[in-house]
């Protein structure tokens, strides 16, 4: 401890540690500097003096402690991890959440303010306003681990009711076709690896030469929404299109340029195809039920496809009539080889 002096002016130091709710002398913890003001040594030794007091009486609050929401805004979109993972519609997430706690601090925040929240961003989808929710829990977590806040999560309190979204749409093979058949020439590359991969939009569309081997018939998905990378093995068809591709830095481009968009080249396809209410994410879902028709097996399949957890992976599964006949089916052909036939006497 003691007051040094910089271009700028003197300052006070102490070493101190920090509980999340106040600062307190400690010889073996961090360094920590006050800025006193000045070149007014007198002026510094009666802050040093007041900041002692205040150290030894616990009444020097944390840093931590006072963070807005604003500042854990800023700093959490600094983290490593963070920034390799994040995506548009986080970035959507955080923004709302900043717009309406802005300069809250983040241990005033309460479960009713959490409730509140909630109320506010009506008529939004409750899909939306969950993955606001589990936004806002994330980054409240984020400061207990990484910036040392030592308050509640109080977003995790808060149940997000079911927004009963799971989708049940499963193309054929007839469909993938006639849409393929619909749709614009730089389309139809990245809706057959789509369907056969089950790979979502983004990963496909930040997908680089580098990470395709046509040789070993895989990909290398890097940065994926989970932050995770995963090497995803290639039909013989999926193959035999990104062969016919022109090379540069993206798989996938348009009049030499990497593919940013395709929301209106797949809306204007689905429509000469006679495809009503489908989404591109539902070829993702085809790939899943897919590999589970084909008999993968459930980890393998959900390593391919990018699920990490069975409830994840069972959402993105469909169960058609047909199935259920050729399970009946199954278990028929099973049943009548555990009957002994009768001897002749």
């Amino acid at each position: 401890m003691g007051i040094t002096k910089r271009q700028d002016g003197l300052y006070v130091e102490f070493r101190v540690t920090d509980d999340g709710t106040c600062l307190r002398l400690d010889q073996s913890g961090k360094l920590k500097r006050w800025k006193v003001g000045g070149f007014d040594k007198k002026t510094a030794m009666n802050a040093e003096a007041l900041i002692k007091t205040r150290l030894l009486s616990g009444q020097e609050q944390s840093p931590a402690r006072s963070m807005t929401f604003a500042q854990l805004a800023d700093q959490y979109l600094t983290l490593e991890h963070v920034q390799r993972a994040r995506s548009q519609s986080h970035l959507w997430a955080i923004k709302a959440l900043r717009d309406y706690f802005g300069s809250r601090p983040i241990s005033s925040i309460t479960t009713q303010d959490v409730i509140a929240y909630r109320a506010s961003r009506a008529p939004r989808s409750i899909a939306t306003i969950n993955l606001e929710h589990t936004q806002l829990s994330t980054m409240l977590n984020a400061a207990r681990r990484v910036f040392g806040w030592r308050g509640m999560n109080v977003a995790a309190d808060v149940p997000k009711p079911d927004p009963k979204n799971s989708r049940d749409l499963v193309i054929t093979q007839d469909q993938l076709m006639a849409l393929m058949q619909a749709a614009a020439p730089h389309l139809r590359p990245l809706l057959l690896v789509a369907h056969d991969t089950g790979a979502r939009r983004g990963e496909l569309l930040k997908l680089e030469w580098a990470d395709v081997s046509l040789e070993r018939k895989e990909l290398t998905l890097r940065d994926t929404k989970n932050g995770d990378t995963r090497v995803v093995p290639l039909t013989e068809r999926c193959v035999a299109v990104l062969a016919g591709l022109p090379r540069g830095s993206r798989v996938f481009t348009f009049g030499g340029k990497p593919l940013r968009t395709i929301h209106g080249a797949f809306t204007a396809a689905c429509r000469r195809a006679g495809i009503g209410g489908l989404r591109f994410h539902d070829l993702r879902h085809t790939a899943a039920t897919n590999l589970r028709r084909a008999g993968v097996h459930t980890q393998i399949a959900m390593k391919i496809v990018g699920h990490k957890s069975d409830v994840m992976h069972r959402r993105y599964l469909s169960v058609s009539t047909d199935d259920l006949h050729q399970a009946a089916d199954a278990l028929q052909t099973h049943q009548a080889t555990l009957i002994t036939p009768e001897k002749k006497p």
